[in-house]
């Protein structure tokens, strides 16, 4: 949907002093390596106009291949691979991106486990004092200690549809799952950042096939 949102002339604009400093390095540099000293007898004005037509001739390139991209962008751009690689190379990245995404979430596991556990703690100080069984402390302390850490992981995901009781006041759905706009542009927007961007997108084009179709677009 990005690239077909590109236009050749739009890209040309944005691109283009860029183009035109690689373009005249270039020029300059393969002038100088096969004919030097033609290349330094030439005036200047006619460098310039050798740098301007090179320069016209690529944005006339720019519409085929930037056709030819949008044709076969799935080939040479695979996000989900992409994706995958660059969180497998950068396992502190991933990590950090689960505690970011999940901030609120961890800090309500902990909320309800502390409250519940509290309660619960007191039913458990009360058998123990009314029975005074040996069992009843790690029995009860295991039954607790699942009670509680189930209860609040399901609440951050369910119920999946939002309930709303009390007149619209309450909205009764998986704590997560509320926060679901939120938690995509957040998620997007470090995925913008730290893995899918120019230059990791150039290195994943390189080390893959999409390489080769890239240069048999321009070749053609």
């Amino acid at each position: 949907e990005v690239i077909d949102r590109v236009e050749p002339e739009d890209f040309f604009r944005r691109l283009g002093p860029t183009l035109g400093e690689c373009c005249a390095a270039v020029l300059e540099k393969l002038a100088l390596k096969h004919c030097p000293q033609v290349w330094s007898m030439l005036p200047e004005p006619v460098k310039v106009e050798l740098r301007e037509k090179i320069l016209e001739q690529s944005q006339q390139m720019f519409r085929p291949i930037i056709g030819d991209l949008k044709a076969n962008v799935n080939q040479i751009f695979n996000i989900k691979q992409m994706a995958v690689d660059a969180l497998i190379e950068d396992k502190p990245l991933l990590v950090k991106m689960f505690q970011e995404i999940g901030r609120k979430e961890f800090t309500f596991v902990l909320h309800v486990a502390a409250v519940m556990g509290f309660f619960l703690g007191i039913v458990q100080m009360l058998l123990w004092a009314n029975f005074k069984a040996a069992w009843s402390l790690p029995v009860s302390g295991l039954f607790i200690g699942y009670f509680t850490n189930w209860l609040a992981i399901t609440m951050i995901f369910r119920p999946v549809q939002p309930h709303i009781i009390c007149g619209g006041y309450i909205n009764f759905q998986g704590v997560f799952l509320k926060r679901q706009q939120q938690v995509a542009q957040e998620l997007s927007s470090m995925i913008c950042t730290h893995v899918i961007y120019a230059r990791k997108m150039l290195e994943f084009v390189i080390k893959t096939e999409g390489f080769q179709q890239v240069l048999g677009i321009y070749q053609t």
